[in-house]
């Protein structure tokens, strides 16, 4: 990956798998000096101190699940937000569906941060802009300002596999041509806890050439977005 024509910044996100507190996580991404950033699953009794020193060492948001799961229901995030004001963070959301997105979009519009859909939303292979739930979701994408989304972890949803994924190369040229100012992209390494074989992460970035052939485009999605949303000097 060192090698491709453009590469991607680095975002950490702090996995589900590992609960708080968030041990050698924090302390890394401080040691890189600004190279790399992180979104944390925080405990809600974090004191203000630690969260500082979070926002400080280089994170520059949180992870939430839909309502009651994971540990930080919509109260908690509501509190969290008023708690990290004026710090520049973001919300990540973790559905494990496309209409549990449609549906946690009004709580998320509520908060006036921005917030990105992990996980490509959950949209599923050979999805069409036809299909009620994808069209929603290009709405939403398109039509709200603080609405962002990831295309990492692709490969989980995908039924043709790999090396190229086909089956998942439409779903991301209709989210790209929808709205290609808001997206970024990750690799999801180091793909703890996926129920696929771990994949090749050369795979997924040639999967990404494939989909975004535009170079503009791709570039933006790789390196100009997220230096906007992660806080980078782009």
């Amino acid at each position: 990956m060192e090698n491709r024509p453009v590469k991607p910044h680095n975002p950490n996100t702090h996995p589900p798998r590992f609960k708080p507190p968030l041990g050698a996580c924090d302390t890394a991404i401080a040691r890189m000096q600004g190279k790399f950033k992180g979104v944390a699953l925080l405990d809600p009794a974090i004191s203000d101190a630690k969260l500082r020193q979070l926002k400080d060492g280089g994170f520059t948001g949180f992870r939430i699940m839909a309502e009651g799961r994971g540990g930080f229901s919509y109260d908690d995030t509501q509190r969290m937000v008023a708690r990290s004001a004026g710090f520049g963070w973001h919300i990540e959301f973790m559905p494990q569906s496309t209409a549990e997105v449609i549906a946690g979009v009004p709580f998320l519009n509520s908060l006036k941060i921005p917030y990105l859909i992990d996980h490509v939303a959950h949209a599923e292979p050979h999805t069409t802009s036809a299909d009620h739930e994808f069209k929603e979701l290009l709405r939403i994408l398109k039509n709200e300002e603080h609405a962002w989304i990831n295309l990492y972890s692709f490969y989980q949803l995908s039924e043709a596999g790999p090396p190229d994924y086909r089956d998942m190369i439409g779903v991301v040229q209709a989210i790209v041509a929808n709205r290609s100012d808001h997206i970024v992209w990750g690799s999801n390494w180091p793909h703890g806890g996926v129920r696929v074989p771990i994949p090749n992460d050369g795979d997924l970035v040639d999967f990404v050439f494939a989909a975004v052939p535009d170079e503009k485009t791709r570039n933006a999605i790789l390196a100009d977005n997220p230096a906007r949303l992660y806080g980078w000097e782009s």
